[in-house]
C-alpha cells in the first residue's frame, strides 16, 4: 500500500504525505532547544530533511521517528515509500523556498495530534527544466524541537 493512501486512511486530517521524526536544525544540534519558531529555522530544518532524502538517508530519518509514527508504518515501508515519492521528481538541480505556513491543531485533536505545525513549500528545479514542488511539514514538540511530519513532492502547485 502506498504511504499516501496509508496516511489518508489513518490520518484524514493531514494533507501531506506524513511521517514523523525528531529533526534538529543546525542551531538546535548543540543541544539547546529552539528559542523561537522562526521561518528561517524552519527553512533550514526543511533543507536538511531534503538533503537527507536526496542522499537516500531515510534510515537516519527513521531512527529518530516519533513513537506514533512508528506505530503507523514500518521502517522498511517508510524507506521504500519515501524513495518512491522522491523518485517522482527525477534529478533536482536547485530549490527555492516558496512559503512557510503555520497551523495550530487544538487540544483534543488526534489526527494529527494537537500542537503547532508548519508547512514549508519549495519550488524545485528539475534537470529537464520543469519546476516541481516539495512540501516538508513539521510539528513543534514539548522539548522545543521541530519534528518532521510530512514530505510531499508534486508536479504542480
Amino acid at each position: 500500500m502506498k504511504f499516501t493512501s496509508l496516511m489518508a486512511r489513518r490520518s484524514a486530517g493531514i494533507a501531506a504525505l506524513a511521517f514523523s521524526l525528531c529533526l534538529q536544525s543546525p542551531a538546535m544540534a548543540a543541544g539547546a532547544p529552539a528559542s523561537s519558531q522562526s521561518a528561517d529555522e524552519l527553512i533550514t530544518a526543511a533543507q536538511a530533511v531534503l538533503a537527507r532524502i536526496d542522499a537516500r538517508q531515510e534510515a537516519s530519518l527513521w531512527e529518530a521517528a516519533a513513537p506514533f509514527m512508528k506505530a503507523l508504518i514500518t521502517q522498511s515501508e517508510f524507506q521504500a515509500q519515501t524513495r518512491e515519492a522522491r523518485a517522482t521528481l527525477g534529478d533536482v538541480t536547485g530549490r527555492r523556498w516558496a512559503s512557510v505556513v503555520r497551523l495550530i491543531y487544538p487540544a483534543g485533536s488526534t489526527t494529527p495530534p494537537a500542537g503547532l505545525y508548519a508547512n514549508i513549500d519549495f519550488a524545485s528545479d528539475q534537470k529537464d527544466g520543469k519546476t516541481a514542488f516539495e512540501m516538508i511539514s513539521f510539528k513543534f514538540n514539548e522539548q522545543g524541537f521541530w519534528e518532521l511530519t510530512g514530505y510531499r513532492p508534486r508536479p504542480q502547485q
